[in-house]
């Protein structure tokens, strides 16, 4: 491992770095919890399981129910609505941008998606939404 870092001219920082054995304890890194487990069918015997830090991810869950709220609150021009919608488009994109590389990312959101969905309903509500399943839509607003 030394090599390594006479190649790049790099140092470890004491303070900073923990060396760690993460197939007996899982680390957390950049919102990320990475944890190493037997697998049999696997090449070495392992398998590198990644989630989402569950405090993170359910705070950025949590941050898209104001904009759902937004929506409601523009009355019914079109063009308000349609602008908080891509507003919250671009935000969850933004979140499954950031989590895609986690291996367990599908089972944490699944967890989430039905209150977040519940929640945009019921706001969709106030202003005489409804849903339309994609197959039978004819046109789209602003189009």
């Amino acid at each position: 491992m030394w090599r390594i870092f006479q190649l790049t001219k790099t140092a470890l920082s004491e303070e900073k770095t923990r060396i760690t054995n993460v197939r007996k304890k899982p680390i957390e890194f950049l919102g990320f919890t990475f944890k190493v487990i037997k697998f049999a069918k696997a090449r070495k015997g392992y398998k590198t399981k990644t989630r989402p830090n569950p405090l993170r991810l359910k705070d950025k869950i949590n941050s898209l129910r104001e904009p759902i709220r937004q929506i409601s609150k523009q009355g019914t021009p079109e063009q308000a609505i349609l602008k908080h919608i891509h507003l919250l488009n671009s935000q969850i994109r933004g979140i499954i941008n950031y989590y895609d590389k986690a291996t367990q990312i599908t089972t944490d959101i699944n967890k989430h998606s039905w209150n977040l969905m519940y929640h945009a309903r019921r706001e969709m509500k106030k202003i005489g939404g409804r849903s339309i399943p994609a197959n039978q839509r004819q046109f789209i607003i602003g189009a």
